[in-house]
């Protein structure tokens, strides 16, 4: 399914750290499939039990060496959190975390 999407014209593809975990799935492989197509990351950690959009870097997901998959720089980045699980205070703090755990800063 990914290598038809990836191959089909125009299409452009957003990838869900968080769901491509819970389904086993590694996303830097995923990316690598769609290329140049990727348009968006969400980016959230989890457990691989469920989605619990965690904080990157607090989760079971490993993201050692991610950017390095993401061949566009105009790719975007979106920190999927949960809302009910953080205060304000920690989902502010968390996006220079999640910065420093992807080497962006």
């Amino acid at each position: 399914m990914l290598q038809i999407m990836a191959d089909a014209e125009g299409t452009r593809c957003t990838i869900d750290t968080g769901h491509a975990h819970v389904s086993g799935l590694d996303s830097t492989r995923v990316i690598d499939q769609v290329g140049n197509r990727l348009a968006e990351v969400h980016l959230s950690d989890n457990a691989g039990q469920s989605d619990e959009h965690l904080i990157p870097g607090t989760g079971t997901i490993s993201f050692e060496g991610f950017m390095s998959h993401i061949s566009s720089p105009d790719t975007l980045l979106c920190l999927e959190l949960n809302p009910h699980r953080y205060d304000e205070n920690e989902i502010l703090s968390s996006v220079g975390a999640t910065r420093s755990l992807l080497h962006l800063s």
